[in-house]
């Protein structure tokens, strides 16, 4: 089977390509110039919505096979347009949402490959096809090396934790780590990047209101060890970190969610504990000097090239039969 391929993403510079030139991949249709982040106007929505057309008209006119697109909303536009055969990943949508039933009524039995096994689960459960894989990518890479060595990361006896995104963050667990840091591990350095606050900065605990994709990963390299506190709304959230961390050499604790079970292999992601921070402190120092096993298990099982090889064989299974 080969496939064309719709892609939000900009083109591929010195991380490579997706698909590591695999022949099952025909063309791959892209936007000269996405909308940064996702983002028009200050609304992700209108940002994706709108590059998502743009991408899906850009491929009327150079597109000859079936499709897949690399964002549900691009498949939405695409059938818009006329396309019939569209394959989807990822779907980003909570079971009985609005969100959920429009993409339920466009792509109706087309396949479906989940970045979670939940997903997968819960999108059969509805009468739609689905394969799960797990999420990789490939950042663009730092001129710092993968240790922390910027001003404000971590001291010799020190640990930096760093939370960062958005979706799915869950505030209250980020609050109750903001206090215990302020009230008894004045060597811990907190930085929160999740855009719900105003900047500050009081030694200890620092927020950003907002930071570029260059900055965030810079904040990311700096750290020690990333938390991800999740709230489980029955998604997949939080592994474009995940998969960052792990390309900069850095350990992820986690809070259990459905949308995350197999991402854990409690080596280099691991579950929080109901006590998270002495486990930061203890994950932060025991990872010092380990960034290159880390980053090796990323490109071993989250680059880039591992995420689209798994797509494909998702896809070809389902295709040939499997999974609903």
């Amino acid at each position: 089977m080969k496939w064309d391929v719709l892609d939000l993403g900009p083109a591929p510079t010195d991380t490579g390509e997706r698909w590591n030139h695999d022949p099952r991949i025909g063309r791959v249709v892209r936007l000269a110039r996405p909308a940064p982040s996702g983002r028009r106007f200050g609304s992700r929505a209108l940002g994706l919505g709108l590059d998502a057309f743009r991408v899906a008209l850009r491929a009327r006119f150079v597109a000859k096979r079936p499709l897949i697109a690399m964002n549900p909303w691009t498949t939405v536009a695409a059938r818009l347009v006329g396309f019939r055969d569209v394959s989807t990943v990822g779907l980003y949508a909570k079971e009985g949402s609005r969100s959920w039933k429009l993409l339920r009524a466009a792509i109706g039995n087309r396949p479906v490959v989940t970045l979670s096994e939940h997903e997968a689960e819960r999108w059969q459960t509805a009468g739609g096809r689905a394969a799960a894989v797990r999420y990789g990518s490939t950042f663009p890479e730092l001129n710092e090396t993968v240790e922390p060595q910027a001003a404000g990361a971590a001291t010799p006896t020190g640990v930096t934790v760093f939370i960062g995104g958005s979706s799915d963050r869950d505030p209250n667990a980020i609050e109750t780590l903001v206090r215990e840091v302020r009230a008894s591990h004045p060597a811990v350095r907190l930085v929160i990047a999740t855009g719900d606050h105003e900047a500050s900065d009081d030694g200890q605990v620092v927020r950003l209101s907002s930071v570029t994709p260059a900055r965030f990963s810079e904040l990311i390299a700096d750290s020690d060890v990333v938390y991800l506190p999740l709230a489980d709304n029955g998604r997949a959230a939080g592994h474009m970190v995940l998969v960052e961390a792990l390309q900069r050499g850095k350990p992820i604790v986690a809070t259990w969610v459905a949308g995350m079970d197999e991402y854990f292999d409690d080596v280099n992601v691991i579950r929080a504990e109901s006590d998270a921070l002495p486990q930061l402190v203890s994950v932060g120092m025991s990872f010092r000097g380990r960034a290159t096993e880390v980053h090796q298990y990323w490109k071993a099982h989250h680059s880039k090239e591992a995420f689209g090889e798994r797509i494909l064989d998702a896809l070809d299974r389902l295709r040939a039969g499997g999974p609903r």
